[in-house]
């Protein structure tokens, strides 16, 4: 047990203490029924510890106007306008190159090699490995493998070309395992005989679709009508991430 120095008292009148001790010390808990002011700084060895046994995070420390928080929910707020979420969530990609078909159904691929593959812009948020961002290749190379969950937007769109020969197009976005052949979107058109030079059709299609995390899809594509479609260097695809799950 400490006992107080007798000037270290400035007050006591049955409800109240007043230190003007510039440092108390105890070596047991310090206990008191109500509140403790303080006039002047609170200086201890282990701001750490200190903070955890007043029950303070680490966010405790950091200024109204540069708050990081890496969990937790969110609820019973509105985000305004100037929240901004980090660019890490859209694709932007079109074929290769134009590849003549020699039959079709066929699907496009996502291993950056095998013709006919997507050839992505370069901010798009894409990686083969899926190490750096949210969208990879998936199981196989035709899969698309999308990491994080979410509601998307994406847009199909393909353009095919044949010369003095009428075909039709006939495109799908499926998913949502690897290789599925579930139909999310789809769209038919045909490449109409025009004259007889090159003649060229297109048909799209959109969707908005809730995805969970590592969904994959992928886009799959067929032609009819007397033999297959040539596909365009222009056919392409797009999609952002509109609201996080």
């Amino acid at each position: 047990m400490s006992l107080l120095k007798t000037n270290e008292i400035q007050n006591y009148n049955g409800s109240s203490l007043t230190l003007t001790a510039s440092t108390v010390s105890t070596s047991a808990q310090l206990n008191t029924g109500g509140n403790i002011s303080v006039t002047g700084s609170l200086n201890v060895s282990d701001d750490s510890t200190t903070r955890t046994n007043l029950g303070l995070g680490s966010i405790a420390t950091q200024a109204a106007d540069n708050v990081t928080i890496t969990g937790g929910n969110i609820s019973n707020a509105t985000l305004q306008n100037t929240v901004t979420l980090t660019d890490n969530y859209y694709l932007q990609a079109k074929l290769n190159s134009s590849f003549a078909a020699s039959a079709l159904p066929q699907q496009i691929y996502f291993d950056e090699a095998t013709a006919p593959f997507w050839a992505f812009t370069s901010d798009s948020d894409w990686h083969v490995s899926g190490t750096d961002s949210n969208f990879s290749q998936g199981t196989t190379t035709s899969d698309l493998k999308i990491h994080r969950a979410g509601i998307y937007l994406i847009n199909f769109s393909v353009t095919g070309y044949e010369t003095n020969a009428e075909r039709a197009l006939d495109i799908r976005i499926r998913g949502v395992g690897s290789g599925s052949t579930n139909e999310l979107s789809r769209s038919l058109d045909n490449i109409a005989v025009g004259d007889s030079g090159t003649n060229y059709g297109n048909a799209a299609c959109s969707l908005v679709f809730k995805f969970n995390a590592n969904d994959q899809i992928n886009f799959y594509l067929s032609s009819a009508s007397d033999n297959s479609a040539n596909l365009y260097i222009h056919t392409h695809f797009n999609m952002c991430l509109i609201r996080p799950l």
